[in-house]
């Protein structure tokens, strides 16, 4: 999360490798919304045991997935996400890009003839997670639930999760050249840390700044006692139905993010923040104020009101074909609000994980306007 901005200025960049587009398109196309990321729970969490990789959900809807064994005196480098928007569900969501005067590759998304938000923060995070579980050996990754809401699931999760990591990256900052580590109040990484990635901050043309809150921010004010940053990845006028997202932009977001972790390596990069004697006035209707709360803030649910349970939905009795059981699916998570019965549903209508998977991720390629 952080606030909108437009692109101004030219940034031509080296254009994102047709693979890595296809991959990204597929996560681009999962609606998904704070009061409902169930499509895109179940595409990461498919993902996931696809490839091998050992994860969880905690309580609250996070999920953790950790890669590779580390050896004496090793940490993990640790990358995270959030797989919530704030943009609701459309009935006609399609991706559409168009190629700038930088000649850089731009997405976005319209609902028919109307204009959505394509959901680049933090769809770019969702991505960029995956993509370094596919690179790293070593690796931690964890995708927060609803940040949009009020860093719900960067709140409640256990901090005792990052224990055997060294620090913390996030990709959910617009712009191209922003490298948030440092709040209002004082900075998220510790000098070595800057000094260290010195250089691939300058071979990048990435600067240190000052941003505002999301979760990798909000671990570091709970004190999680880690380097934490937030970087630029490509989207533009978020939170907006005019959402946007540079494809040249996003790519070089990685490969910067990647050299940064090849630089810092598995190394413990510690660093805490001053300690406060104040109660902080979070509150879950101030969703982007820059306090800091005690590890015992208790997520006040109240302020969102509970739908009614959806109903099983009944099985086709003609037609039942794998692509219409998934139609059936995918229509009742994007209508249903609660985590409720998934895996009795999956059940009844006779899905696999992985089925539900290969055909509901068939996603479409971005129209050329």
């Amino acid at each position: 999360m952080s606030f909108g901005n437009t692109k101004v200025h030219k940034n031509p960049l080296e254009e994102m490798p047709r693979p890595l587009y296809n991959d990204f398109v597929k996560v681009l196309n999962i609606q998904s919304t704070s009061s409902n990321e169930k499509l895109m729970w179940f595409y990461i969490k498919t993902w996931l045991d696809s490839h091998g990789i050992s994860n969880y959900t905690d309580a609250a809807g996070n999920i953790i997935a950790t890669k590779g064994e580390l050896s004496e005196g090793e940490y993990y480098p640790c990358v995270c996400s959030h797989m919530d928007t704030v943009h609701s569900f459309v009935d006609d969501y399609k991706l559409y890009f168009f190629i700038d005067e930088d000649g850089n590759h731009v997405l976005f998304a319209k609902d028919g003839e109307k204009k959505t938000g394509i959901g680049g923060d933090d769809k770019c995070g969702v991505y960029s997670c995956l993509y370094f579980l596919t690179i790293f050996d070593k690796l931690k990754v964890v995708f927060f639930t609803q940040e949009e809401s009020g860093l719900v699931g960067s709140n409640k999760i256990n901090l005792s999760v990052f224990d055997n990591c060294g620090y913390i990256i996030q990709l959910d900052r617009w712009g191209a050249h922003d490298f948030i580590c440092k709040n209002s109040s004082h900075n998220l990484v510790s000098d070595e840390y800057l000094e260290t990635i010195n250089e691939v901050l300058r071979t990048y043309n990435y600067e240190p700044a000052i941003g505002l809150i999301t979760d990798s921010v909000n671990l570091f004010s709970r004190n999680v006692g880690i380097s934490c940053v937030n970087v630029s990845c490509g989207y533009y006028e978020h939170h907006t139905n005019s959402e946007k997202i540079d494809v040249n932009e996003f790519y070089n977001s990685l490969k910067f993010t990647k050299e940064v972790i090849e630089t810092l390596g598995n190394k413990k990069y510690a660093h805490s923040r001053p300690v406060y004697n104040t109660k902080s006035t979070y509150n879950s209707y101030s969703k982007y104020n820059r306090h800091y709360w005690e590890d015992s803030y208790d997520y006040d649910s109240r302020s969102f009101v509970k739908k009614p349970e959806p109903k099983v939905p009944a099985i086709p009795k003609k037609n039942n074909e794998p692509v219409e059981k998934v139609h059936l699916m995918y229509t009742w998570i994007i209508r249903g609000a609660d985590w409720v019965k998934i895996d009795e549903i999956l059940t009844k209508l006779d899905i696999a994980w992985n089925d539900f998977y290969k055909i509901s991720m068939s996603a479409p390629e971005a129209t050329n306007i």
